[in-house]
């Protein structure tokens, strides 16, 4: 949880736009859990739940077969919308945005690392206008008579928005902020209110938000049960070894009789 909401220069704000629209990463209006399928365009990603880490997800850089290579971990014990919202930070480091800020954008430090990839991360799931569209077109639906809102109802309406973008609620209040909607005292009060999250917890469930506030605890690297079964094949590791990481990672065993047993391939009747 955040203690604060830190704003960046108007001029690195701007550099970053300019970054998404140089990638084209701005093509499809709204991402959502498409970001997972997008980022393994770039990197290695390997999805794993860690139910007693804090820590979100992370990027490392290793050196494989003289190559620098991406690795991307995502934990997925958290739920499926704060996945999304970590895969599309990293994928700002792995794109090399602070590279592209210390080079084009004099006011940027290194120092701003991290809030610059939460910024990037917000531009790209929660686009200006469409954020802004979404939120003034349903703001009626839970204000007061005197177009004021209750926390109840503000909660309640991030919930939709949520929804809509598939983030996390302190991404969703902190866009608000970030737009003009909501003071940044404000804002901060409401990141930290614990009650606050009891309440978006038993909303989801009384208002059939059926994709919210899901672990999908998902064991997955891309190809990886295929490369394990060439690693057993060619004894590059030991039948023990290949057993545990089979386990960990909720594989199969695979027989090796099945691989050897013919099948009947039946061509479709012609009617």
């Amino acid at each position: 949880m955040i203690n604060e909401i830190v704003s960046l220069p108007e001029s690195v704000i701007l550099s970053i736009k300019q970054f998404i629209n140089d990638k084209g990463l701005n093509s499809q209006p709204l991402l959502r859990d498409g970001i997972f399928a997008l980022l393994e365009q770039y990197c290695t990603v390997l999805y794993y739940p860690q139910n007693d880490e804090e820590n979100d997800g992370c990027h490392i850089k290793r050196l494989v077969n003289n190559e620098i290579v991406n690795f991307v971990f995502i934990n997925t014990h958290k739920s499926i919308e704060k996945q999304v919202f970590t895969a599309t930070h990293e994928l700002g480091h792995i794109l090399d945005l602070s590279e592209y800020l210390m080079n084009n954008c004099p006011d940027f430090k290194l120092e701003m690392d991290e809030i610059a990839m939460n910024k990037f991360a917000a531009l790209l799931l929660m686009p200006e206008d469409i954020f802004t569209k979404e939120l003034q077109g349903n703001l009626k639906n839970y204000s007061t008579d005197n177009e004021k809102i209750t926390l109840d109802a503000l909660i309640k309406l991030s919930l939709y928005l949520m929804d809509f973008f598939f983030v996390p609620f302190k991404s969703v209040i902190i866009r608000m902020f970030e737009l003009g909607f909501l003071l940044q005292d404000i804002a901060e009060d409401i990141i930290k209110d614990k009650g606050t999250l009891e309440k978006i917890n038993d909303y989801i469930k009384t208002l059939g938000y059926k994709r919210l506030g899901i672990r999908s605890e998902k064991k997955s690297i891309k190809d990886f049960a295929e490369l394990l079964d060439r690693a057993e094949k060619s004894e590059a590791f030991s039948s023990s070894k290949i057993s545990s990481i089979r386990t960990k990672m909720d594989l199969p065993e695979i027989k090796s009789e099945s691989l050897s047993t013919p099948i009947q391939i039946f061509e479709p009747k012609s009617e």
